[in-house]
């Protein structure tokens, strides 16, 4: 089938879902509208207001999903029949591959992220796949998957940092020092810690009992990997310290404050090169950090590893109806991905 074609059956393939949708649920249209609206309005000061409002707001359509789940499974698997089911998997993944690089390579530190998961990949296959995720705690693994709590976390530091865009002066100085702070422990310091573990497997280290603080970390970040130093902003750590134990002394005219902590001596900081620090330690860590790992997933875990070609199977039975070869196909893709992942899993019960 040629680009065209292709091109052609995904827009008909479209047109079908969305009627099919909008016939079994005709609400879909005002309420996707009503919460757009909300997105687009929303300025990240009261987070967990707005995710109550949005999770009451789609409670009701996802009850009526839950109770017209065979309905949906029968009108889905009539459309999917009409196509292949495998093309149409392998397009889906192909697409998110091409939409992750886009967004991440907004960005110029993703490449070397992305460099950083493959060398560590070369010591323990696919523990990017963990990092990527999660940071360590002594030897155990925290997830930091809790959505709400990491919207949250990044509602937070960017409130203070848009208070501080609107405002001038001293106060725009004192909210730049707080939106640095927030950013630095709510959001940078999880990325930090990522990158920290990544070191430690890279240099094929064992991992230490607990994980160390701000500072420890970004040394050993430093020390391990010195051509990675990219990734991080040297001055983050010393600055977050002085932001949240010291009194903001702000100079009059040049718009810049005084900072310092313990091991650094006094230093002239320009409000707005705080801002601009402030704002790459939130990209990399809530933003592009997110997009290189779908990248990754898709395109190093599932297309490189011809996981996706099995889990393309699964769903062409499925949809077929074909219960037998769908057992088996999952017998077979549970075998090798067990095979696939077992040097992980050895890593992980250290």
């Amino acid at each position: 089938m040629g680009r065209r074609q292709k091109g052609t059956a995904q827009r008909i393939l479209d047109r079908q879902i969305e009627r099919s949708l909008l016939k079994a649920m005709p609400e879909l249209p005002r309420l996707f509208q009503s919460l757009a609206v909300q997105v687009e309005n929303f300025d990240g000061s009261e987070p967990r207001t707005f995710l109550d409002r949005m999770e009451a707001d789609l409670r009701p359509v996802g009850e009526k999903l839950r109770i017209r789940e065979p309905r949906f499974r029968r009108l889905f698997a009539s459309i999917f029949r009409k196509f292949t089911a495998k093309i149409l998997i392998k397009a889906f993944v192909s697409q998110m591959i091409t939409i992750a690089k886009e967004s991440a390579i907004s960005d110029n530190r993703y490449s070397l992220l992305l460099k950083l998961m493959h060398d560590s990949d070369q010591k323990v296959p696919f523990i990017s796949l963990v990092a990527a995720n999660a940071y360590a705690a002594g030897k155990a693994f925290c997830y930091y998957a809790d959505h709400k709590a990491f919207f949250v976390a990044q509602s937070t530091a960017i409130s203070y940092y848009k208070q501080a865009e609107c405002a001038s002066g001293e106060a725009r100085a004192v909210l730049a020092l707080e939106a640095l702070a927030k950013t630095v422990e709510l959001v940078y310091k999880p990325y930090l810690a990522t990158l920290w573990f990544l070191s430690y497997v890279k240099v094929g280290k064992p991992l230490p009992k607990h994980v160390p603080d701000l500072g420890c970390m970004l040394g050993v970040i430093l020390d391990r990997l010195p051509e990675y130093r990219g990734l991080v902003e040297l001055d983050s750590v010393w600055m977050r310290n002085s932001a949240v134990h010291n009194e903001p002394d702000y100079v009059l005219g040049e718009d810049s404050l005084w900072m310092w902590d313990r091991s650094h001596c006094r230093k002239k900081v320009r409000v707005e090169d705080m801002m601009s620090m402030t704002a790459k330690m939130y990209v990399i860590s809530t933003q592009t950090v997110q997009w290189v790992s779908c990248l990754y997933v898709f395109r190093e875990v599932l297309q490189g590893t011809g996981l996706l070609d099995m889990v393309a199977e699964c769903v062409a039975f499925e949809v077929a109806g074909k219960a037998n070869e769908l057992t088996e196909a999952e017998s077979r893709m549970r075998a090798y991905a067990e095979l696939l992942f077992e040097p992980l899993e050895r890593f992980l019960q250290q």
